[in-house]
């Protein structure tokens, strides 16, 4: 039905493949709404399961890099939308240096994963936001 109704609001003199590819992308442009709502559902579910709670109560926190660390292969890179300061548009990749060139590894809608060198990333539209490490909090000794 939903197929009917979308090919009935479709100029009638259109071939049946271009009608195919426009309902194709209009339900593309309004389906991925619910896909956003499935990950982010599933990344609350993960928060809570047992292994998140383990890694928070020995002290790992995932920390943004001080001036002069150095980024190693599979730091989390924090990207955003070029020009936005709001948390709208955040994305996160990871950070990897095949053959020495800086790259991070993330994912974006309509292209998939990628590899992009860090020089490119304001070509894709991007800002790099901050790169972060997991480590582990020195607990203190009791005296």
């Amino acid at each position: 039905p939903l197929w009917m109704g979308l090919s009935a609001a479709l100029p009638v003199d259109w071939p049946a493949l271009r009608v195919y590819f426009f309902i194709t992308i209009i339900l593309s442009t309004i389906g991925w709404t619910r896909l956003a709502r499935v990950v982010r559902g599933k990344l609350l579910e993960l928060r809570e399961q047992d292994f998140a709670l383990a890694a928070r109560l020995a002290g790992a926190v995932a920390r943004p890099l001080g001036p002069g660390e150095a980024p190693r292969e599979g730091d989390g890179v924090l990207m955003r939308a070029a020009g936005r300061r709001a948390a709208i548009g955040h994305h996160v990749g990871l950070w990897c240096a095949p053959a020495g060139r800086a790259c991070v590894l993330h994912c974006m809608a309509g292209h998939g994963v990628r590899l992009d060198a860090l020089r490119d990333l304001p070509l894709r539209g991007l800002e790099l936001a901050g790169i972060y490490r997991w480590t582990a909090l020195e607990k203190e000794e009791e005296r």
